[in-house]
């Protein structure tokens, strides 16, 4: 390593005292010679083709993670590249980068198929830094507290001051500040999450990642300048004249390991259920916990028609063979539901979503499908991201349900 900023992230991915994921084995694929510089877009692909023949040849059914705290300049060619890995079942994790500019004049963190990180600050403001969807207006835009899985700006982790592993001292740490750290920081959690739910589709890693992260991020946070009160703070961010924050494309989500003290009261974590091709059915049991008690589909976010919840059994069932319940139009789509259980003393909210793409189709269609809530009143279905200018300080979103 004749830079150290490899070594420096692997260290938080697998490293003895610093790793999200301590026991996961690491490949190493060199591609940059220096910090900062000049590369063909061949050296690129080749570097990434090595990538995907090694998981091709180490067993290409199970999901690995790919991490890459870089940014450089837009390519379709590379874009592609990516796309293809991700439908080979890779989990590409990338740094949104740090010019606090449009995160999509960038590759691989302007692809909106990948994991896109931008990084924090010790007090979960988001450092201005990094780059972000931007739009061109003089208003405020009102700050959108939800989640999106197809969002340009996915999760958000830390990276001010975080100690790294000294390649030019096997046993010094020294500090560093980034996307890049938080970038790596993600890519060890993702493999957390692998290590965990082994049962977890590559696509379902990344929505369960994200859906996590979306209940962190409200938590209270009891900030006297944020009137939502949430965890999660990008009032600070500053843009040049006429520009302001794409919220719409920013996924409200902090990165969040999961510890084996968690209390839940469903096996399965929130994210991703499952996805079928229109015409179909399927379904999956979450597995509700023996001491969990109340559970029930949340009024605020119900089940669409062609859905189907056992609060008994945990059964989740979706059957998109009848068009009177289910209408050609639903797909491509992405439907989110939320399902609440008793603990204890704790209520614990776990958020859902089932994919369904076109009978002629396949479930990569749904990497750039518009996600929904059904909305029984008006037996309709409502976009989870809309764009909306408004003062700051307008809606202050849903409350924060409660993570243990």
């Amino acid at each position: 390593d004749s830079n150290g900023h490899g070594t420096a992230m692997a260290s938080l991915i697998v490293g003895d005292n610093l790793g999200m994921s301590p026991d996961a084995t690491l490949y190493n694929v060199k591609m940059f010679n220096e910090g900062a510089g000049n590369i063909s877009i061949g050296d690129v692909i080749t570097a990434l083709d090595q990538v995907s023949t090694h998981h091709e040849s180490n067993d290409a059914n199970n999901p690995k993670v790919v991490c890459m705290p870089f940014t450089m300049s837009k390519s379709q060619l590379i874009d592609d590249t990516l796309n293809d890995m991700l439908d080979d079942g890779l989990i590409i994790v990338a740094a949104a980068g740090n010019d606090g500019a449009e995160v999509d004049n960038f590759s691989p963190g302007g692809l909106d198929t990948v994991i896109t990180v931008g990084a924090i600050d010790a007090n979960y403001e988001v450092m201005d830094i990094t780059n972000r969807p931007i739009v061109n207006t003089e208003a405020n835009v009102d700050i959108l507290r939800e989640v999106n899985n197809n969002a340009k700006l996915d999760i958000f982790a830390i990276g001010q001051n975080v100690m790294i592993a000294d390649s030019g001292n096997a046993t010094n740490y020294v500090w560093q500040s980034g996307t890049s750290v938080s970038t790596a920081t993600v890519a060890g959690i993702a493999g957390h999450y692998i290590d965990i739910y082994g049962s977890l589709s590559a696509n379902q890693v990344k929505t369960t990642l994200v859906t996590e992260g979306h209940i962190y991020a409200r938590q209270n946070s009891n900030a006297d300048n944020d009137p939502a009160n949430t965890l999660l703070q990008y009032n600070n961010l500053t843009f040049d004249g006429g520009k302001s924050l794409d919220s719409g494309n920013v996924s409200f989500s902090l990165a969040y390991a999961p510890q084996s003290t968690d209390v839940t009261f469903a096996s399965t974590p929130s994210g991703r259920l499952f996805d079928i091709a229109y015409g179909s059915s399927a379904n999956v049991n979450i597995g509700i916990s023996g001491s969990a008690s109340n559970v029930a589909v949340i009024d605020f976010s119900p089940l669409a028609p062609w859905m189907t919840f056992d609060t008994a059994s945990g059964l989740v069932s979706a059957d998109t063979s009848n068009s009177a319940l289910a209408p050609n139009s639903i797909s491509p789509g992405i439907y989110n539901f939320a399902v609440k259980g008793t603990v204890g003393s704790k209520t614990i909210v776990e958020e859902y979503s089932i994919g369904v793409y076109p009978a002629d189709g396949s479930a990569s269609d749904l990497n750039s499908a518009d996600e929904y809530y059904y909305d029984d009143e008006a037996n309709d279905y409502e976009a989870v991201i809309s764009y909306a200018v408004a003062p700051h300080g307008g809606s202050p979103g849903l409350p924060a349900p409660e993570k243990p």
